[in-house]
């Protein structure tokens, strides 16, 4: 069975990797560019924004040739929601849609997924007192799950690899998680993500020749979303249950974009501000502010999202507040910490900079002292010849 995981992961790499280059060529093209504008966009020059084509076609592709044979019945729903959100995706990045419709695209994929596919969240785990959750109340709220999961993706993609970073390590992990309970389908789909984004990721680090767009960021959120319900439904009829919180554990793997929207949101709100207005609040604009370039972003962001991955399944069979409380703390931290870091960084820079500095300008002085040493010689030796022409005189 690892073979076909094996295969969806390539083939939707090697799918992906291989039509971004074309993309890019025809957005530059026909000028289908993103333009700076020297305030919250963080790129200097015109940028591609369809990388989420590549990312579509990769993931399509592989799961319909490596899962296609064996697709989980709720397969036609996910497809649909699926393209849906693409369509929508696409003409935003090239038209531009306004924010009801992208809302209504998102309710109407997210809900082919929960009421047709039966995708949802079956239980909390006792996050908060609540265990097993009835249907009728589960699918409206798994809805709104959903909407929330794919925004809060959306809004991470802010600089150069990081919402791809991040989706990387959240399809790679439920799909561990997925194989961990035996459920190889729903895991074929995860890794056919996961190999989408790495070939993406290739032409997106920094600096970036494509971006991933509204295409991109709201197929992937959706299918993250979609694949977090997986997780918690395969983990409850799992004969071995591998994560005994498993609701808790999912928000683990996603707590990076859904920290920084509510952080961001609390910070409008306390300002006075709508909720929805775009700012540069997000964890990456303060790490960028602080002095971070794209690169060294990503690497604290990802490092801290597998680190509180890790911690979380390390010490899964505590007690489900308590892993909350620890998960929270970390991703609370982490801003914190990177300023620390950077504040290091920098203090080490200056102290070397004037070391050199130093030791630039030693050399020079002594080339001074010596000079002047030979010519006080010289006026010495002048003096004495005078003086003693003069008593010979």
């Amino acid at each position: 069975m690892i073979i076909y995981i094996l295969a969806a992961f390539l083939l939707g790499g090697m799918i992906a990797a291989f039509s971004i280059p074309r993309v890019i060529k025809l957005s530059i093209r026909k000028k289908l560019m993103d333009i700076p504008d020297n305030g919250r966009k963080q790129h200097k020059a015109p940028t591609p924004t369809l990388g989420g084509v590549g990312i579509f076609f990769g993931f399509v592709l592989s799961i319909s040739v490596v899962g296609g044979f064996m697709a989980p019945d709720y397969f036609p729903f996910l497809i649909a929601g699926v393209i849906l959100l693409f369509i929508v995706g696409i003409k935003d990045d090239l038209m531009g849609v306004s924010a009801k419709k992208k809302l209504v695209a998102q309710i109407i994929a997210s809900a082919l997924v929960v009421y047709g596919g039966g995708i949802y969240i079956p239980e909390m785990g006792g996050l908060f007192g609540i265990y097993s959750v009835p249907a009728h109340f589960s699918q409206p709220f798994s809805v709104f799950a959903m909407v929330i999961i794919l925004n809060a993706y959306n809004l991470i993609d802010g600089i150069d690899g990081l919402a791809g970073s991040v989706g990387f390590i959240a399809s790679a992990t439920f799909g561990t998680f997925l194989f961990l309970n035996g459920a190889v389908n729903e895991a074929v789909l995860a890794f056919a993500l996961a190999g989408a984004l790495a070939g993406f990721l290739i032409y997106n680090f920094e600096p970036a020749r494509i971006f991933m767009g509204d295409t991109g960021s709201m197929v992937v959120g959706f299918l993250l979303a979609m694949l977090s319900f997986n997780v918690m439904q395969t983990n409850l009829a799992a004969e071995v249950a591998y994560m005994p919180a498993s609701a808790v554990m999912v928000f683990g793997v996603l707590i990076i974009p859904m920290y920084d929207t509510l952080r961001v949101i609390l910070i409008r709100i306390k300002n006075r501000q709508s909720p929805l207005n775009p700012d540069s609040n997000h964890m990456h604009h303060v790490l960028l502010k602080t002095g971070y370039s794209h690169r060294g972003i990503v690497l604290v962001m990802a490092a801290a999202n597998l680190l509180i991955i890790t911690t979380a399944f390390l010490i899964r069979d505590v007690n489900v507040h308590l892993l909350f409380g620890v998960m929270a703390l970390q991703a609370m931290l982490i801003l914190p910490i990177g300023r620390t870091v950077m504040h290091i960084i920098r203090g080490r820079e200056e102290e070397a900079y004037m070391r050199q500095i130093r030791m630039m300008t030693q050399p020079q002085s002594r080339d001074v002292d010596r000079s002047s040493s030979h010519e006080q010689e010289e006026t010495n030796n002048s003096a004495k010849q005078s003086t003693v022409h003069n008593l010979f005189e």
